[in-house]
């Protein structure tokens, strides 16, 4: 059950209960009211929900390592991403979620995509909303205010791609967190966000997590997030997210990351038009 819907359960619960104990019902002219008191209640748990978890977050300890990622962080920004993107004006189209693999234990995955926008994070925690996954990000996000705080205890990993050793330890960490079944990953191997829409190269390193791990590779395609900016408020953005190819432990066991990341990045490159 998505946050979305425990809310809206909530509020039509509280609309009820107010119309009918308080005796509006009797009034035929406030017929109206329980529709407006849901809205109102939904907006107000929401703000009250989202309060209460960044207020949590703002006395998290970035520095200490979080070593698995907390229940109620992770569930609370898979689902806040849904609600964001809504707010947002963000209309997502998922192709190929048949492909992705069984939702069971011990089957965690590696998940890669281009990256063309700040909203590529949110979009995929969308994709994946069904199942316990963490993005890995820059170190920078961890400095934000309360946001930091959320995804460190949500288990992002952060990758510092110019230092080798930070981001070797950012592999480990990721393949140890698939090996022990605490959660999915997702990953740009591009290593930055393309300002200009254009596939950049995908770095191997980002491929040890699937090899070392020998999990499932999920290879995804977005398209839009980079026109949010310029529609919202006044205009609706469709952002496409195609689940281009899922590689499993034997379609890739006699390759080198260097292949596999190659192969990845020219099948999302077709599927974006740009091969």
């Amino acid at each position: 059950m998505t946050l979305s819907l425990i809310l809206l359960v909530l509020s039509i619960t509280g609309s009820l209960l107010t119309y009918f104990l308080t005796g509006i019902y009797q009034d035929i002219a406030f017929l109206w009211l329980p529709f407006v008191l849901i809205i109102a209640y939904f907006v107000g748990l929401l703000l009250a929900q989202s309060f209460i978890t960044f207020f949590i977050a703002l006395f998290v300890n970035v520095k200490k390592e979080q070593k698995k990622p907390n229940p109620f962080f992770n569930f609370e920004i898979r689902n806040i991403s849904q609600v964001f993107l809504k707010m947002c004006l963000i209309k997502v189209h998922v192709k190929g979620k048949e492909l992705l693999p069984e939702k069971k234990k011990n089957n965690a995955f590696v998940a890669v995509t281009n990256h063309i926008s700040n909203f590529d994070h949110l979009v995929t925690m969308q994709v994946f909303h069904r199942y316990k996954v963490v993005s890995i990000s820059k170190p920078e996000m961890e400095k934000v205010p309360s946001i930091g705080g959320v995804q460190h205890k949500a288990g992002f990993i952060t990758i510092d791609r110019d230092n080798a050793m930070r981001a070797m330890k950012a592999v480990r960490k990721s393949i140890n967190f698939i090996k022990n079944d605490y959660a999915s990953i997702t990953i740009a191997p591009e290593g930055t966000r393309s300002k200009d829409g254009l596939l950049k190269e995908f770095h191997p390193m980002t491929f040890m997590i699937a090899t070392n791990s020998k999990c499932p590779l999920v290879v995804v395609s977005i398209k839009n997030t980079d026109k949010v900016k310029k529609n919202f408020p006044f205009r609706i953005t469709h952002v496409y997210v195609n689940i281009v190819k899922v590689f499993y432990p034997e379609d890739y066991e006699n390759m080198s990351t260097k292949d596999l990341a190659q192969l990845s990045h020219d099948l999302i490159a077709k599927d974006l038009g740009q091969l």
